[in-house]
């Protein structure tokens, strides 16, 4: 019986001496986390000009309406954030960026603004089409 009562004592005490430290250790692996994420080099990425943004106005946007219902709307809305954030308002730079220049990608990993492998996994199956479609789409509902 006294063995018992010792080990249900000592793991109070330990939970006791956890939740005394907890707040403190969870903060220190923060502090470590931040600043190992300060030490990565970004290195700046020179954007892609080969996007045909002049073409845009004459896409369907039916098309771009279906592919955005298909790869895009599982993470993103048109107007407010989701897992990704909002796609309204979005510049066309920024949109072709992402969707086809893994390299600008891959710079902002070290800013929180990593995309998991799967997105470029939808977006290399699409063509210039209807990565311009799904933009046009974007632009006619903001």
């Amino acid at each position: 019986m006294k063995k018992i009562l010792l080990i249900i004592l000592i793991i109070l005490g330990l939970l006791i001496v956890y939740e005394l430290f907890k707040e403190e250790i969870s903060n220190k692996l923060n502090q470590n986390h931040t600043e190992y994420i300060d030490t990565i080099e970004v290195n700046p990425v020179e954007p892609r000009t080969n996007q045909v943004t002049n073409q845009i106005s004459t896409t369907d946007t039916s098309l771009g309406k279906s592919i955005f219902r298909e790869n895009c709307a599982p993470c993103h809305k048109l107007d407010e954030d989701m897992i990704g954030p909002k796609l309204s308002k979005i510049d066309s730079l920024t949109y072709f960026n992402w969707l086809t220049n893994e390299d600008f990608e891959k710079s902002n990993q070290g800013k929180g603004l990593s995309m998991t492998k799967h997105h470029f996994n939808y977006s290399s199956n699409l063509t210039k089409e209807e990565i311009n479609s799904i933009y046009t789409y974007l632009k006619q509902n903001e």
